[in-house]
C-alpha cells in the first residue's frame, strides 16, 4: 500500500533527480491542464526527472490535494519511494528510453485508506523533433471490473473442478468438430493427455467409420438445435470398441449463433454385457428341460425353474424357502449335500425325493457363483478363480439317472468307488474324512484313521496269479466290514492298502478294541487261492484327531508311518502313532 508523502520538499526532489525540463513542454501543458480539470481518470504528465507537470481531476480527488500542490512533486512523493523504486521507475524508464507503451495493474491507497485497483498505461510524450521528453500516465480505476473478473475466474476454476470430478466424461467441440475443452474423465477414457486432444477431431482419435457416425450425430444437434441423446458404438485407434451413452447439447453465443456442442457421456459397455448375460442366463434357466435350482450360501432354495416343479410335483413357487436337503438326499456311500456345497464345483449322484415320497437317482452338477462387483451374473467362473471368494449362491442342475439307466450309476461308481471291491476310493475317502473332521471340531469328538496293509500279499500274487490276488482282496474287504458301524468308512487306496475312518468317538480306548476286532476278523478268515487255503494277516497303523494331526492328509500320513512300525515289530498287529516316528 502506498500513501501520499506531501511533506517531502520539492527542492530536495530536484537535488536528487535533476533540473527542470524545457519551457516548451510547460507551454503546451497549459492546454492539457484545462482539459484534465474535467477528466475523472487518473491522468498525469511526468517529465524526465519523474516530476508531475500536470494531473487530472481524478488524480486530485484521489489524493485530496489541489493540482497546484501536486505539480512539481516527484512521483515518489505521492506513491512512496519503495514503490517508486521497485515498480514505477522501471516502467517509466523503459518508456522514456525506447518509447515502449506499457500496461500493468496495481493497487493504490488514498489518504483515507481507500484501496483502488488501477490499470495504468504508460505512453511516451514526444516533442516536435521526436525526442521523448516525458511520459503520459493514464491510470483507470478498474476495481469493480477487476473484482468481477476475479469472481468469474474463481467461478470458472470451481466449475472446472466440478467437471473434472464427475465420473462422466465431458467435452466441448466447435461446429467443425474440433475439440476445444475436455475433463479429466474424458482424457482417461481415451488414454490421452489434454494437449493431445485439444485441436483434434474424432477422426484423429478413432476409426474412420466411428468418426463419420459421430459426425452425423453432431450435425443432427446443429441442424435441429436440440438436445440429442443416443447410444454410440465407437472403435478407438487402440482397437478398443466401446458402447457410449451420449447426451449432446447445442451451445450458442449471445447472438444465438451456434458455436459448438457440449458432450456428456459414459461407457456402458460392461453394463450392457451384464444385462445380456442376465437375459441369456434367465432364458436358459426357464427353458431347459432339466431341473435347475438356485440355492443361498446356507443351502436354502431361492429359485427353481419350471422343470424342477414338474419333476418333483410341486406347484409353482412353492419350493422357495425350503432347505435343499428336503429334496436332495445322499445314500450312505455318497457325499452329503452340505459337503458337496463346500466343494464349490462337483458332479455326482444324489437321490431326489418327489412330493409323494418316491425317490429317484439324479446326476447332480454344482457350480458356485461368487460375490462379485461386475455384472456377469449367471455364468459361473473358472473353478480355479473361485478360491478365497465369498459365495453368493449355488447353482444345481439335475439329470435323471433313471432315464439313462446303468450308465449314470456306472459313471458315479467309476468316479468315486474302487472298481474291484466297490469301496469308496481316495477321492470319496478324502471328502468323507474332511466332513468327519469338521463335525468333530464342532462336537469336540475324536476321529481315528486306521491305515491297513495285507501282510505278505505280493507272494500270493506271484505264486497264484493276479486273479487269485484280487479274490483275496475282495474277501479281506468283506472281513474288514464286519466289526464296523454304518457311520464308519472303509476305503481302498490301491493295491493291498485300505483305510478305515472311525468318527463320532467320545473315548480313544474304543479305537484299540475295534483294531483288535479287525485283526481277529482277518486272521480267522478262510482265504482260498490256487485250489488251496492261505493264511492272511494285516498290519495296522493308527492316528487320532486332534492328538496327532488336524488335517486329513496329515492323519493319513501319520497312520501310514505307524503301520510300518507294526510291520517292523513282526506284523499282524496294530500300532498307534507317536512323535518319535515323525523324527525317525
Amino acid at each position: 500500500m502506498y500513501k501520499v508523502n506531501s511533506n517531502k520538499s520539492k527542492s530536495s526532489s530536484k537535488q536528487r533527480y535533476g533540473a527542470d525540463s524545457s519551457s516548451s513542454i510547460e507551454e503546451s501543458l497549459e492546454v492539457y491542464r484545462s482539459i484534465l480539470q474535467h477528466v475523472q481518470d487518473f491522468v498525469s504528465f511526468v517529465d524526465l526527472e519523474y516530476r508531475y507537470l500536470a494531473v487530472s481531476k481524478g488524480y486530485v480527488d484521489l489524493f485530496e490535494m489541489p493540482e497546484s500542490q501536486i505539480v512539481g512533486l516527484h512521483v515518489w512523493d505521492l506513491h512512496g519511494l519503495d514503490r517508486f523504486e521497485k515498480s514505477l521507475k522501471p516502467r517509466l524508464d523503459k518508456t522514456l528510453k525506447d518509447g515502449t507503451v506499457g500496461q500493468f495493474h496495481a493497487e493504490v491507497v488514498s489518504p483515507r485508506g481507500e484501496k483502488r485497483i488501477v490499470q495504468s498505461t504508460f505512453v511516451p510524450y514526444r516533442e516536435s523533433t521526436g525526442r521523448i521528453s516525458g511520459v503520459v500516465v493514464n491510470a483507470r480505476d478498474v476495481s469493480c471490473t477487476y473484482k468481477a473478473e476475479q469472481a468469474v475466474k474463481k467461478e470458472m476454476e470451481l466449475s472446472q473442478l466440478i467437471i473434472d470430478s464427475t465420473p462422466d466424461f465431458v467435452f466441448f467441440k466447435d461446429t467443425d468438430g474440433v475439440y476445444q475443452r475436455c475433463n479429466t474423465a474424458f482424457q482417461q477414457f481415451v488414454s490421452l493427455p489434454e494437449k493431445d486432444i485439444i485441436g483434434k477431431k474424432d477422426s484423429d482419435l478413432m476409426s474412420v467409420e466411428s468418426a463419420n457416425h459421430i459426425r452425423e450425430k453432431d450435425l443432427q444437434v446443429f441442424t435441429t438445435n436440440k438436445v440429442c441423446q443416443n447410444e454410440e458404438w465407437v472403435t478407438y485407434n487402440n482397437s478398443r470398441r466401446r458402447l457410449l451413452s451420449m447426451t449432446k447439447v447445442p451451445v450458442t453465443d449471445e447472438n444465438q449463433q451456434l458455436t459448438g456442442l457440449l458432450g456428456i457421456g459414459r461407457d456402458i459397455t460392461q453394463e450392457r454385457e451384464g444385462e445380456r448375460n442376465r437375459m441369456q442366463a434367465a432364458l436358459l434357466f426357464q427353458v431347459t428341460s432339466d431341473p435347475c435350482l438356485i440355492l443361498t450360501p446356507d443351502a436354502i432354495i431361492s429359485d427353481a425353474n419350471p422343470a424342477t416343479y414338474r419333476t418333483f410335483g410341486y406347484e409353482a413357487n412353492s419350493m422357495i424357502g425350503l432347505p435343499a436337503d428336503y429334496l436332495l438326499h445322499h445314500s450312505p456311500e455318497e457325499i452329503p449335500l452340505r459337503t458337496v456345497l463346500s466343494l464349490r464345483t462337483w458332479k455326482g449322484e444324489m437321490i431326489g425325493v418327489h412330493r409323494t415320497g418316491e425317490s429317484r437317482p439324479y446326476l447332480l452338477t454344482l457350480n458356485t457363483v461368487p460375490t462379485m462387483d461386475n455384472e456377469s451374473v449367471g455364468f459361473p467362473e473358472d473353478p480355479d478363480t473361485l478360491a478365497g471368494k465369498e459365495i453368493d449362491r449355488h447353482i444345481i442342475t439335475l439329470l435323471d439317472l433313471g432315464e439313462i439307466g446303468s450308465y449314470g450309476k456306472a459313471l458315479s461308481l467309476k468316479a468315486y468307488h474302487d472298481p474291484l471291491t466297490g469301496l469308496p476310493n481316495r477321492l470319496l475317502l478324502t471328502s468323507r474324512l474332511e466332513h468327519a473332521l469338521a463335525q468333530a471340531k464342532r462336537n469336540d469328538d475324536y476321529v481315528a484313521v486306521l491305515f491297513i496293509d495285507i501282510d505278505g500279499f505280493k507272494p500270493i500274487n506271484d505264486r497264484f496269479g493276479h486273479d487269485a490276488g484280487d479274490q483275496v482282496l475282495v474277501e479281506v474287504c468283506q472281513r474288514l466290514k464286519q466289526p464296523l458301524r454304518k457311520s464308519d468308512t472303509l476305503a481302498r487306496l490301491g493295491g493291498d492298502e485300505f483305510i478305515i475312518v472311525l468318527e463320532h468317538l467320545e473315548r480313544i480306548d474304543v479305537v484299540d478294541r475295534v483294531s483288535q476286532k479287525l485283526l481277529r476278523a482277518v486272521r480267522e478268515g478262510v482265504f482260498k487261492a490256487g485250489g488251496g487255503v492261505v493264511d492272511i494277516t494285516i498290519s495296522m497303523g493308527i492316528s487320532i484327531f486332534p492328538l496327532h494331526a488336524v488335517t486329513a492328509s496329515e492323519l493319513i500320513k501319520k497312520a501310514d508311518l505307524a503301520m510300518y512300525l507294526a510291520k517292523d515289530r513282526g506284523a499282524n498287529q496294530a500300532c498307534f502313532f507317536h512323535n518319535k516316528l515323525a523324527s525317525s
